[in-house]
């Protein structure tokens, strides 16, 4: 099985496998085509009865920054010169409900799933780690989601989700802000199952997945259906399914003229410079905050 965004390995004596997102040089951004491909392997992993466990990484020093900036908004449509165009909504929803349904396979996998979290843990990057069973975390990792900044908060991906996993308070934190929070943070929050020192991330990951695979196979599967089934009883289903429509919804706002908008300033000055001068704005209410005190 070839694949070009994720690296995919199987240990069957372990009864481990692994999915690495692997585009270090971007720092794991995702893509549609990585969506895609992460769901082809868990599929893949779930389909196999020798293995037991997941684990969902990411190469180099990041697990994921999440979703591509170059890529949002582009996706959706061209016009007959190849220029990007405003895209209809059916368009858009077709697009987020493959996204959702290809994160979806991560939470509803009948296997047991570990994130393994060094570096940024952002945007959908948190959505893939909100989607797994259990985690293993860098004391200096950072957990947020900047791209709410982008429309404002929870517009897109499994709400009952974030506010099981995160939290009311955490959630509404995260959404409200898209300020980030530290692995250290994310142990003091509860929402990491192990925080380590960086260079334990791997051996502890390791461990872990050891300990999982030592539980009988039908007991996984099964306890994981159960759980399932539990989750959708809370609203997970429901959420999966309303992610998409408040995601498009969310990224089709009317910006007014005091609001940054950054699909003009992308389109303007790129996306890395869009993307930090919409940062800029919130540092520099913390910079004031700082020179006021002094």
């Amino acid at each position: 099985m070839s694949f070009e965004f994720i690296l995919y390995e199987k240990d069957p004596e372990s009864h481990i496998a692994r999915v690495t997102i692997n585009r270090p040089h971007k720092l794991n951004a995702l893509t549609q085509m990585t969506y895609k491909e992460i769901g082809i392997a868990m599929e893949d992993a779930e389909d196999d009865d020798d293995i037991k466990v997941i684990i969902l990484r990411g190469a180099g020093r990041s697990f994921s920054t999440g979703q591509d900036l170059s890529e949002v908004g582009f996706i959706y449509g061209f016009d007959s010169h190849g220029k990007a165009r405003r895209p209809s909504q059916r368009r858009r929803m077709a697009v987020d409900k493959r996204w959702m349904e290809n994160i979806a396979k991560v939470f509803y996998c009948n296997k047991a799933t570990i994130a393994q979290v060094q570096g940024h843990c952002f945007g959908a990057g948190l959505d893939l780690y909100m989607s797994c069973d259990l985690s293993v975390v860098a004391e200096d990792a950072e957990f947020g989601h900047p791209g709410q900044r982008l429309v404002g908060p929870a517009f897109d991906f499994n709400m009952p989700l974030y506010l099981w996993k995160l939290g009311p308070t955490l959630a509404r934190k995260i959404l409200f802000t898209g300020e980030s929070i530290s692995g250290r943070d994310a142990e003091r929050w509860n929402i990491a199952t192990k925080v380590v020192p960086p260079a334990k991330l791997e051996e502890e990951t390791e461990r872990l997945a050891r300990k999982v695979a030592l539980m009988p196979a039908d007991g996984i599967v099964m306890g994981k259906a159960g759980l399932r089934v539990a989750a959708d009883i809370m609203g997970m289903g429901q959420g999966f399914s309303y992610g998409p429509i408040a995601h498009t919804w969310g990224t089709n706002i009317r910006f007014e003229k005091d609001e940054h908008n950054f699909f003009h300033a992308r389109a303007e000055k790129g996306a890395r410079n869009a993307f930090h001068e919409r940062d800029d704005r919130f540092e520099k209410i913390e910079s004031d905050k700082k020179g006021g005190a002094e």
